[in-house]
């Protein structure tokens, strides 16, 4: 079954709180050092890291902000793709963000360019399509990611990577699993 746009618009704002929250912490820590260093050496230090803190937030709240209008058409994307698919093909939903497609075609680079002519799905790996990988990295028009490969049967394999709700590589493990902790001890 497709993901719903609401459970991922939930878990991407879950995400963005998250992240929010590290990012001010790393924030006030900063602020804390340049105010009551114990050294001018160790407050500078703390400057220095505090500017390159503020340039890290405003990065990285851009890479996680819930843009609903951004979702929607990325989404409509998906909807898109996957409808067109199912009339023509035998196709099935392996899981929330995988959509098998059972096709004729022998090679997955065919199947590629079949999505690239018909979606206009585009290249994102510097490759054509027509290279001989076992996973092809593409997007839409509308910036949707998606890995195309294939299944163990032969199958092709289009996975949804823009629905994928996963942590930014910045985000600690740490600070994860301390904030999941802290969410599930206040209910």
């Amino acid at each position: 079954m497709m993901i719903s746009k609401e459970k991922y618009i939930e878990g991407a704002k879950r995400i963005e709180n998250i992240c929010t929250t590290y990012l001010a912490k790393c924030l006030r820590e900063d602020q804390e050092l340049v105010i009551n260093g114990e050294t001018p050496e160790i407050r500078e230090k703390a400057m220095h890291r505090l500017l390159a803190d503020q340039y890290d937030y405003d990065r990285h709240m851009a890479e996680v902000k819930v843009d609903l209008d951004y979702i929607n058409v990325r989404y409509h994307d998906m909807v898109n793709i996957t409808n067109a698919l199912s009339k023509a093909f035998e196709c099935e939903w392996v899981d929330e963000i995988s959509f098998a497609v059972k096709t004729k075609h022998e090679r997955l680079s065919d199947f590629a360019i079949m999505l690239e002519n018909w979606f206009n799905i585009k290249s994102v790996s510097g490759f054509t399509f027509s290279s001989s990988f076992t996973t092809h990295n593409g997007k839409t028009e509308h910036d949707l990611y998606l890995d195309i490969t294939c299944t163990d049967d032969g199958r092709g394999l289009i996975i949804f990577k823009g629905f994928s709700n996963r942590y930014p590589y910045w985000l600690p493990d740490k600070f994860i699993e301390g904030y999941e902790k802290f969410e599930k001890d206040s209910k």
